[in-house]
């Protein structure tokens, strides 16, 4: 325990920890559509949420496309999310060169205030993540539409 305690104010654990959580991040990306059809031969219920989702996806597409400036609001909703998660990634990394300079109880508050920051910034990529994938389809869908 107190090789972790240690090891937690090292910069090079935070740093070995960032990029071992980004690389499993973005393997999971790569490997979640692949396992999703897979699993979908297999499930008829997945198969059936898959197809839900789909036509969940399309209908929004047409959503957006019914507006005039559609795409455009779409566009400022994802850099206003993606904005927001780079704030609050900003604030984690000034909590942690803080835990460097605090002692006692402040540590705790700053850890609690560094995982309140973290998974917001999370939730806001996974936002921003979602919009994005939907302003591919409405792209997509705008150009089909003008050819």
């Amino acid at each position: 325990m107190a090789d972790f305690v240690t090891n937690i104010y090292s910069p090079s654990w935070w740093i070995g920890v960032v990029l071992v959580s980004f690389l499993i991040n973005l393997a999971s990306a790569y490997a979640k559509p692949s396992l999703d059809r897979l699993w979908a031969r297999y499930s008829a219920r997945r198969h059936s949420q898959l197809e839900r989702n789909r036509e969940k996806l399309d209908r929004q597409v047409a959503d957006i496309m019914s507006m005039p400036d559609g795409i455009v609001l779409l566009s400022i909703d994802e850099l206003r999310a993606v904005l927001g998660a780079v704030l609050c990634f900003s604030v984690c990394s000034v909590l942690i060169l803080s835990l460097f300079f605090l002692t006692g109880s402040l540590r705790f508050l700053i850890f609690t205030a560094l995982f309140v920051f973290l998974f917001a910034a999370l939730v806001l990529m996974h936002v921003a993540t979602k919009k994005g994938e939907l302003l591919q389809l409405a792209k997509k869908k705008h150009s089909d539409r003008k050819i």
